[in-house]
């Protein structure tokens, strides 16, 4: 059988989602731990929505929670709504409520204010990130994402001017509710030490095939992750209904668990 070399350097595929997100969770936490070991701190940046729900609560429950020395780890977030941090759609208070509170050592934690108007959070925390990383762009060691129905990571969102920018967050507009957003942008994502997708569900299975496979003319014109890059490795979790659309001999590996 031919194979096909998929647009990732990892494209890890499980039979369920649970498994998918055991698999993140100990690739996250190999990953955070190998980093530990040379250096004095780590930065991840999260993501909101319902697909990281579960792996942030395997992260914060046993071997993770014990495993990561999250005392020397500094939280962030890939984007946020415009909504006070106690909100239900406030993503800070879903990585707060899955993982931040059953942590035994509380992380560095660096929240976008999504309570500010979309501009002025933006520039708060470009401001933050700059003090953090001590420059205009921000080098976090790990960036996790997953990806909307529309191709969209983070909120950065299929035909948006802030597609292109040189900054490192931007105020963006979500088609759906609440509308205003901040986010990382693309430049910040991609200059990562290692980027991780987790992607669920055959709603996304012909998306996820024309980013990898390349199905489209140009895929990155319509689908922001197609855009995603990173400094080290860039690794796609899926679970068999998000890979079904994969042509055969699509070179992936199954989760080691």
């Amino acid at each position: 059988m031919q194979t096909h070399q998929l647009a990732a350097d990892r494209v890890v595929v499980a039979d369920a989602p649970a498994e998918s997100v055991e698999a993140a969770a100990r690739d996250i936490a190999d990953t955070l731990c190998r980093r530990l070991s040379v250096q004095p701190t780590v930065s991840v940046a999260l993501s909101g929505g319902t697909t990281p729900g579960p792996l942030y609560a395997r992260l914060a429950a046993p071997p993770y929670r014990h495993l990561i020395d999250w005392s020397r780890v500094h939280v962030f977030w890939c984007d946020e709504r415009c909504v006070a941090p106690d909100d239900p759609a406030s993503n800070y208070r879903l990585v707060m409520e899955t993982l931040l509170a059953d942590l035994p050592r509380m992380p560095d934690i660096h929240r976008i204010k999504g309570e500010l108007p979309a501009g002025l959070a933006a520039q708060a925390y470009a401001r933050e990130l700059a003090e953090v990383f001590r420059g205009p762009l921000p080098w976090f060691d790990l960036v996790l994402l997953g990806m909307g129905g529309d191709g969209h990571v983070a909120s950065l969102f299929p035909h948006s001017p802030q597609l292109v920018t040189s900054r490192s967050v931007v105020a963006t507009r979500s088609p759906l509710p609440p509308h205003p957003r901040i986010s990382l942008s693309l430049r910040a994502i991609n200059a990562a030490h290692e980027v991780v997708f987790l992607v669920h569900g055959a709603s996304k299975a012909d998306i996820v095939a024309a980013i990898l496979a390349g199905r489209e003319e140009d895929p990155a014109r319509l689908y922001p992750a197609a855009l995603v890059r990173s400094q080290g490795r860039l690794t796609w979790f899926l679970d068999r209904a998000a890979a079904g659309s994969l042509p055969a001999g699509a070179t992936t590996e199954e989760p080691k668990l």
